[in-house]
């Protein structure tokens, strides 16, 4: 059953190629409708098919399981994901790790997007010509710093958690992190996505 999270993985990384296929996508540009909407409508449609995806594979878990668990292994599969309570009570930290898979999927899209159109606006202002192998040189770069401050940011983190409330990581301090993040890096997509993608796509 963990063996789904890895195909799960593959399939956002396919949703991600795709939305960066359509970002600079001469066609899809051709819709009369504003850039921001069309990057956000591709992300948030990519989020609800990740969503459908995730169901259905525990679904067909679900059938696997029926020997062992019978008409309960759908809800038994949930909460080895920690994603239904025992307790039946829907506070009981299920809404935060659900809040906390939307968050890290919703990263994994716009950090992409960031990476995507932060190396072509570089490779773009180069003094030589820009070829594939800088780009992915920049995108690596940028992955590696973006790491690094990320490793920063949750070791400060985790040490103020130590302090203040023991050994224990809340969930829901985890999710107002990811949130903040997430509408930090999505802010500056949009910010890209109106001052290069569109009027680049304006001009031809």
């Amino acid at each position: 059953m963990w063996l789904t999270i890895y195909i799960d993985i593959a399939f956002c990384a396919i949703a991600c190629w795709q939305n960066e296929k359509i970002n600079t996508s001469q066609t899809w540009h051709l819709i009369a409708a504003d850039e921001r909407k069309i990057y956000l409508a591709n992300i948030f449609s990519s989020l609800v098919a990740c969503g459908v995806f995730f169901f259905l594979q525990q679904i067909i878990n679900a059938f696997l399981l029926l020997p062992s668990y019978g008409a309960e292994s759908l809800v038994h599969i949930y909460r080895d994901f920690q994603l239904w309570s025992a307790q039946y009570d829907p506070w009981d930290n299920v809404l935060f790790h659900w809040f906390f898979i939307v968050m890290i999927i919703l990263f994994i899209y716009f950090f992409v997007s960031f990476t995507n159109f932060t190396s072509k606006l570089i490779t773009n202002y180069l003094p030589f010509k820009s070829t594939l192998w800088i780009r992915l040189l920049v995108i690596a770069v940028l992955v590696i710093v973006a790491v690094y401050f990320g490793l920063i940011i949750m070791s400060h983190l985790q040490s103020f958690i130590d302090a203040k409330k023991g050994s224990v990581d809340p969930i829901w301090l985890d999710d107002i992190l990811l949130l903040v993040v997430n509408l930090v890096f999505g802010s500056i997509d949009l910010w890209f996505v109106h001052s290069f993608v569109e009027p680049k796509i304006a001009n031809y």
